[in-house]
């Protein structure tokens, strides 16, 4: 097999570090990977990191109250345009959004505020 397989969806890291929910021959498991990153360990812990992968890069994390904080990433497209990605994590959020919900922005880049 090609590549390099290192996931926690396979394994139960979040709640259990050494219990394994699925095994094959066809993966090589690698005891000592951690992720890079503090994300916690719901959604964000997966989703950030994917588009991290992705290309996407962060900007900035600021907490606006409890329960209530935003992470921004920005990826740089062709012709001078980013596109900026509000991703929130929230309780009590605006009706019809769940407690992670994403907004973007396309901004052109000698305008980027």
């Amino acid at each position: 097999m090609d590549g390099n397989f290192q996931s926690s969806l396979v394994n139960d890291n979040c709640f259990a570090v050494n219990r394994m929910l699925i095994g094959s021959d066809d993966v090589i498991r690698d005891d000592k990977y951690v992720p890079e990153g503090e994300f916690g360990m719901e959604d964000t812990g997966i989703y950030y990191r994917r588009l991290i992968r992705d290309g996407w890069n962060i900007v900035n994390q600021q907490e606006n109250s409890r329960w209530n904080s935003e992470t921004i990433f920005e990826k740089t497209l062709p012709n001078g345009w980013i596109l900026r990605k509000i991703a929130h994590e929230q309780i009590d959020s605006p009706k019809g959004k769940g407690c992670y919900w994403d907004e973007h922005k396309l901004i052109a880049q000698a305008h980027k505020s």
